[in-house]
């Protein structure tokens, strides 16, 4: 039985990651679960206005009338369209060329089989939400009034052993620095590169792991219109987690000075 339970695992991961849904285009992958949801489980799914799918699974030899929530996330980051799994020595990879996708299709996998596999369980709610890796978008814009369980796991975690109770502040920093544009080729003396400003702004400030509660990131900078031109603008996107919410406002305000 244990092995029949491994296995039906494997495949549904296998079948979930082999659906692409990067963040913003997830609704192939909700519905494919929706209908997997209805068909597997007696589940009674609703997609609401921003496309996270809610789904009310019935009691199992349980006279609980309390519903509990079972939560995860749909999407997942770039590379991951055409992930195409590979089962080698009991561990799942992609094929190399893109992300598996097991954040948080993993976590799905496992609310499925905890469902399958439970002798008995209350009244549960199902819910899988959108753009969680961009900013927890698809949270934000949930309709909790299609939610009534008061209690809730959100199976969103690589560690088997540890449960979280509580999660970091996260501020998102988004910096345009205006230098000033000139012909690189005729009058490079008369130009102030955007560029180079951020470059030199972002080599003397830390990032990555601060301290043992605290991590910052540069993720993405843009700049420059033409290869013969002075950038007059540069843009920086930039993020700041913490445990400790003033450590985190601290270090935001430093990256935006």
């Amino acid at each position: 039985e244990e092995t029949n339970m491994n296995e039906r695992m494997v495949k549904n991961l296998c079948e979930m990651v082999s659906i692409s849904s990067e963040s913003g285009e997830e609704k192939e992958f909700i519905e494919f679960l929706k209908t997997k949801l209805q068909q597997e489980l007696n589940g009674r799914c609703q997609v609401d206005s921003y496309g996270n799918l809610i789904c009310k699974i019935p009691p199992k030899d349980s006279s609980a009338s309390e519903p509990l929530m079972l939560a995860a996330h749909a999407d997942t980051v770039k590379p991951g369209k055409g992930v195409k799994p590979v089962v080698r020595n009991a561990v799942i990879y992609s094929s190399g060329d893109t992300v598996l996708g097991a954040d948080c299709k993993g976590g799905i996998a496992e609310i499925l089989e905890a469902v399958m596999s439970a002798p008995k369980h209350p009244p549960l709610e199902i819910v899988i939400t959108r753009e969680e890796e961009i900013g927890f978008t698809g949270a934000k814009n949930l309709d909790y009034s299609l939610i009534s369980a008061k209690r809730g796991v959100l199976v969103d975690m690589d560690a088997l052993d540890a449960i979280v109770i509580g999660g970091p502040s996260h501020m998102l920093i988004d910096i345009e620095i205006t230098g000033k544009g000139a012909h690189s080729g005729m009058e490079p003396e008369k130009g102030i590169s955007a560029i180079k400003a951020a470059s030199l702004a972002i080599a003397t400030l830390k990032d990555g792991r601060i301290d043992p509660e605290t991590t910052a990131n540069f993720g993405i900078i843009q700049g420059g219109l033409i290869r013969n031109g002075v950038p007059e603008k540069c843009t920086i996107k930039a993020e700041v987690r913490s445990l400790n919410h003033e450590k985190c406002i601290a270090l935001s305000n430093i990256y935006k000075e």
